[in-house]
């Protein structure tokens, strides 16, 4: 799974962390199947490539939403767009809680994504990725 060009997961497709972006800051995905995905890496069955959604060239963006739902659920979500001829940055901010239909299940998220390019010449490009994911729950056993 790569982000940008950004490897999250090493190539038999194992990742150390929890991977959880929002869907909204998703530009694209391509599925690479078969021989076409041995480019990133020898023995996998596939790759995803994930692509931002990246601001126009003097855009500035700050949105906000909030939802809400059945049994607790809310879920609040800030997301930040700027970009000029040489630099881009796309980040969002998700604060997600939910009590659960059954007795001792609950679950709440806090995520931030930041991922901005710096392109200081013709053949040189600079990424930055910065992932950070806060999750607790409980689910009832039996």
């Amino acid at each position: 799974m790569y982000w940008n060009d950004i490897p999250l997961s090493s190539p038999d497709g194992t990742a150390q962390k929890s991977i959880d972006f929002d869907p909204a800051i998703i530009g694209s995905v391509e599925i690479l199947k078969g021989p076409s995905g041995s480019m990133f890496g020898a023995g996998n069955g596939g790759v995803l490539l994930i692509k931002n959604a990246k601001a126009a060239i003097g855009q500035n963006t700050l949105e906000a939403g909030y939802t809400a739902g059945s049994y607790g659920f809310s879920r609040l979500e800030t997301s930040y767009k700027a970009a000029d001829t040489n630099f881009n940055i796309a980040a969002n901010i998700i604060r997600q809680r939910y009590d659960g239909y059954r007795e001792n299940n609950w679950g709440n998220k806090d995520v931030v994504n930041i991922f901005s390019e710096y392109i200081p010449g013709k053949s040189r490009k600079i990424s930055f990725l910065l992932h950070m994911p806060g999750v607790a729950s409980v689910l009832p056993v039996g």
